[in-house]
């Protein structure tokens, strides 16, 4: 297993912001398959800039984690409370759980603010 510590960065520029953001993080290593399990650390904001000096804002929406084999997700509504399901039911979650606690996550999805 792959315990080195790694920043990826990518450089994408758009013509137009889209409203939501999708951003995965692919958990092999290119080199050899072996699964990565190194912790994910997220924001729960980005901020992206455009060609025009244009900053625009996202808000993290939702998160999606594999425990052994078993995906689960944490998401916010439009009530402004953060959810699990953990693929038999679904129940509210604090803040920190659905934003801070989940450093397994592979899959992102921001909102444009």
């Amino acid at each position: 297993m792959n315990n080195q510590i790694g920043i990826s960065r990518t450089i994408i520029k758009f013509l137009t912001f889209p409203r939501v953001l999708l951003v995965g993080l692919y958990r092999k290593d290119a080199t050899n398959g072996e699964i990565i399990d190194n912790d994910a650390k997220y924001p729960r904001y980005l901020k992206l800039q455009g060609d025009k000096e244009e900053v625009v804002q996202f808000q993290l929406i939702g998160t999606l984690v594999c425990y052994n084999e078993t995906f689960i997700s944490y998401f916010l509504l439009s009530d402004k409370k953060w959810y699990k399901d953990d693929g038999e039911k679904i129940f509210e979650v604090t803040a920190f759980t659905g934003l801070n606690d989940q450093p397994k996550a592979y899959f992102f999805i921001y909102k444009k603010n």
